[in-house]
């Protein structure tokens, strides 16, 4: 997918551009699988990906993608649609998204120089790439000449009702501009409803990575990487993912203890990842802040895996999954295997949390604070592996409606 390529043709006529907008310009896991997602399920091979900066992600699974303003421009106003891809963007300020795309080392001197002077901050976001409009991940119909359709592919808004006024009342203004609005949590649902905006409700655009994407996979299961963990772990490992908020020493000491407890009764190994490189999400070196406090620290691998396709096979082939990422838990449930979503506090775990209640109501993967890791994966792990299955096809064919809905003419 590429901005340079000519647009397809249907029936001898010139198909009007796709363009596939969202968080893709950054190392995030949820993002980078979200635009897959779409991408095959559009069967669009013309698209166009779209971030607000132009970045190379391919090594990691991602595109090459260009900046929105940019496709914009070059469009001079000829017709396109847009395709709004998950996740949560309602919340995201320019401020915190154009942290996001930064390196961690240059990301960590701005935060550490303008994180307490809102003035200074907005003043410095609104000079970087694709931020000058707040709230850029929302996608404005005025700021888009040409555009005959938006449309929303399961979007969270879990930070909608703590925008500040004039902001909670721009994003509901753009996506009154909206054609369609999948959401993927009833509360959120619930929420628009209120202001007048209808919207459907249907699981995440993700919850279709088994469906749409074992064989690719597959082939990274059976790659050298994979290879190695197995002849480490021939019993098996535990998945672990966890975002930077866990780094404290009593909560690393909380979650050591309950991951190993539940490791060790069955012999397996404990791998863990990260879910995104990008800022504010997670650190490497906690996973070797966590290994001080096992009992085993060579039952601890920390995985250098970056590649989306690397981590989904990391996922796929485990024994379970303990983690914080919502798309951890996501593509877990996609491959029926037990999953604990993690939880630091309830406030920072509400929209995993809003997540579990929409689509999980009898618990099969619960979530857990780190002291009670360990209950909850023996919990989860006692399920009947059929019922899990039948569970993942479920979401898998609510999501797929979804997708025939929001795609429709």
């Amino acid at each position: 997918m590429s901005s340079q390529q000519r647009p397809a043709r249907r029936n001898g006529q010139p198909r009007i551009p796709l363009i596939l907008f969202g968080a893709f310009d950054r190392h995030n896991f949820g993002d980078l699988l979200l635009g897959r997602i779409a991408a095959r399920t559009t069967g669009r091979a013309d698209a166009i990906a779209a971030g607000l900066a132009a970045r190379e992600l391919r090594r990691a699974g991602g595109f090459a993608v260009a900046a929105l303003d940019d496709i914009v421009a070059a469009q001079a106003g000829h017709a396109f649609d847009l395709l709004q891809v998950g996740g949560e963007i309602l919340g995201c300020s320019r401020y915190e998204a154009a942290v996001m795309l930064l390196a961690p080392d240059e990301a960590a001197r701005i935060v550490a120089r303008l994180d307490r002077d809102t003035a200074a901050r907005d003043h410095w976001a609104v000079g970087q790439p694709g931020t000058a409009r707040e709230l850029p991940y929302v996608a404005s119909r005025g700021a888009l000449p040409g555009v005959r359709r938006i449309l929303h592919a399961g979007i969270g808004a879990v930070e909608l009702e703590t925008l500040p006024a004039m902001l909670r009342d721009t994003a509901l203004a753009r996506l009154r501009d909206a054609d369609r609005i999948w959401v993927r949590d009833a509360m959120r649902q619930d929420a628009l409803m209120r202001t007048g905006l209808h919207s459907r409700l249907a699981p995440d655009p993700a919850t279709l990575v088994a469906r749409l994407f074992s064989a690719r996979i597959a082939r990274w299961s059976n790659g050298a990487g994979m290879a190695a963990l197995r002849a480490r772990f021939p019993q098996g490992y535990l998945a672990l993912q966890f975002s930077a908020d866990f780094g404290d020493d009593e909560t690393l000491r909380q979650l050591a203890n309950g991951v190993e407890t539940f490791a060790a009764a069955r012999r397996l190994g404990i791998v863990a990842f990260c879910a995104g490189r990008a800022p504010w999400h997670d650190a490497p070196a906690i996973h070797r802040r966590l290994r001080y406090f096992l009992a085993d620290p060579a039952r601890l691998v920390s995985s250098p895996a970056r590649s989306l396709w690397a981590l989904c096979a990391l996922i796929a082939e485990s024994s379970a999954v303990c983690a914080s990422s919502l798309h951890a838990r996501i593509v877990g449930e996609a491959f029926a295997r037990p999953v604990v979503t993690l939880l630091r506090t309830p406030r920072a775990g509400r929209k995993q949390s809003a997540y579990a209640r929409t689509w999980d109501p009898d618990g099969l993967n619960p979530l857990a604070r780190p002291e009670m890791a360990e209950a909850a994966l023996a919990g989860a792990s006692r399920v009947d592996p059929a019922q899990r299955t039948r569970h993942a096809r479920q979401l898998a064919d609510r999501a797929a409606e979804a997708w025939q809905w929001l795609l429709s003419p």
